[in-house]
């Protein structure tokens, strides 16, 4: 881990111990004498999550970061964005972890992006709302699905019916 200033901080407030920067991430004690090998696959995003926050980037993007992480990877993430000062895109429909840091919710669709923010309303009481338009769109498009390959057949059938009922009359 090269130190930026975050971790420089955490660190000389700990004696110099790079240990008490890795316990903000659930890698402290024992785990932090390991050899990386013998991580967990958890631990290990852990020790990946604290190296890339230990050089402080302006903006991070995560894409469908919280597929495959444990628990316990979760929370430590959840807490370490929470507290870090740069910008963060990220694509995620887990919202119980988004609730723990998150501010605002953009949503891209059809080329444009509704950026959701508000003074009154929480997160989850954004993001639930979302889901139920998303749900209730879901729905109406599925229902003009049905009803598109309804015609289609009634139109198929037609199409067949008349080929039989026509022929030559002598």
């Amino acid at each position: 881990i090269r130190p930026g200033k975050t971790c420089r901080e955490v660190a000389k407030s700990a004696g110099g111990n790079i240990r008490q920067y890795l316990g903000r991430f659930g890698i402290g004690g024992a785990l932090a004498h390991r050899q990386i090998g013998s991580l967990s696959g958890g631990e290990r995003m852990r020790v990946c999550f604290a190296q890339v926050m230990s050089e402080e980037p302006q903006l991070l993007v995560m894409d469908e970061v919280t597929n495959h992480l444990d628990i316990e990877t979760l929370d430590s993430l959840s807490r370490a964005l929470n507290d870090y000062k740069g910008a963060i895109v990220i694509v995620s429909h887990n919202q119980g972890f988004l609730s723990g840091f998150c501010k605002e919710l953009w949503v891209v669709e059809g080329g444009k992006v509704d950026v959701r923010h508000s003074d009154t309303d929480s997160f989850d009481q954004m993001f639930s709302q979302y889901r139920n338009e998303a749900l209730t769109s879901m729905d109406t498009r599925s229902h003009q699905r049905q009803a598109r390959a309804t015609l289609a057949k009634r139109a198929q059938k037609q199409r067949s019916n008349a080929k039989h009922s026509t022929g030559l009359i002598p």
